[in-house]
């Protein structure tokens, strides 16, 4: 794991455990802004790579010191998150709609990666977006 690896783990992981929005792009663009490296990888990446270091029993070591605990999926961050990538590409007003929309939504839907994606694609449908 690189420097570069485990900071982006680390305020990514305590974002997303504390229902903070994250721009991940963003994140990127600062680490690569104050290491001074030319690329960072995504979250996905950086979650397996890092739950991919083993201890002789095979326990991740992760799971060992107790970070797992972080990575709760709390697919509210990942709705805020998708939402606070789409604030510089769109108007506030139409972020103000789809946040709205996404609300509406959000209660009747299951708490799964796949209802989080219909979220978003059916507040954006309705705010003209897509």
């Amino acid at each position: 794991m690189t420097r570069t690896k485990i900071i982006f783990l680390v305020v990514y992981t305590m974002c997303r455990y504390n229902t903070i929005p994250l721009d991940e792009e963003r994140l990127q663009s600062i680490i690569q802004t104050f290491l001074h490296v030319q690329n960072t990888p995504n979250s996905l990446k950086v979650i397996s790579k890092s739950l991919s270091f083993l201890d002789e029993a095979g326990i991740p070591i992760l799971q060992k010191i107790g970070f797992t605990e972080f990575l709760k999926n709390d697919y509210k961050f990942l709705l805020f998150s998708k939402l606070k990538s789409l604030e510089e590409k769109y108007p506030e007003e139409v972020i103000t709609q789809m946040r709205k929309c996404c609300f509406e939504l959000f209660p009747k839907m299951s708490d799964t990666p796949q209802s989080m994606k219909k979220v978003i694609k059916i507040s954006m449908k309705r705010c003209g977006i897509c």
